[in-house]
């Protein structure tokens, strides 16, 4: 499989689809905090701290996911393909109605093609960004904190964050999004 950069990506996107050409309007939003959008950002550009890059760093690093120990941990591996991050994204995509998936690949997490329903992307570009950022939480846990939150437990934490976005997300009188398409929330 080749790879292609990001902006490879983003062009056949914006080629293939006009409503997709406001791909980038994601980092101008006032209700994502910024430390969230700093890693949505760092994973867009591949330059997030994972194993491939830090086994050239350290030294007794083999570059391996601590969170399932069964491949090298790469951008995609990390998004999309690890134990963890596959239970967080179904966490997160409980919220959008029934219908939706959730992304496969790494393409799908920063273009959110995934998404077929149009007025249900701005959302889920908002849970895009705060997933990633779960998984980042979950992932520094293990890697520096030396702490893995068990798989059983990991749905109910990441629900009980995001329900807390969610809150700062309708206290936001600047947002456009509405709840309409939002469901299992209070």
């Amino acid at each position: 499989m080749k790879k292609e950069s990001l902006s490879t990506v983003i062009q056949k996107q914006e080629n293939g689809n006009e409503r997709n050409k406001d791909f980038w309007s994601w980092s101008k939003i006032k209700w994502i905090n910024n430390k969230r959008k700093d890693i949505f950002w760092r994973y867009c550009h591949r330059s997030l701290p994972l194993g491939y890059r830090l086994k050239h760093i350290i030294p007794n690093n083999n570059g391996d996911c601590p969170m399932c120990h069964e491949e090298t941990q790469t951008n995609e591996h990390f998004g999309v393909n690890c134990k963890s991050s596959k239970i967080i994204w179904e966490a997160v995509y409980s919220y959008l109605n029934p219908g939706e998936s959730p992304p496969r690949t790494y393409e799908e997490i920063i273009t959110v093609s995934n998404i077929k329903d149009v007025g249900k992307k701005k959302i889920a570009r908002w849970l895009h960004i705060n997933a990633l950022y779960e998984i980042w939480f979950c992932y520094t846990q293990i890697r520096w904190g030396g702490k893995p939150i068990p798989e059983p437990a990991l749905p109910i934490i990441v629900k009980n964050r995001i329900e807390k976005e969610f809150k700062v997300l309708k206290r936001c009188k600047k947002s456009k999004i509405t709840g309409t398409n939002i469901h299992n929330f209070n």
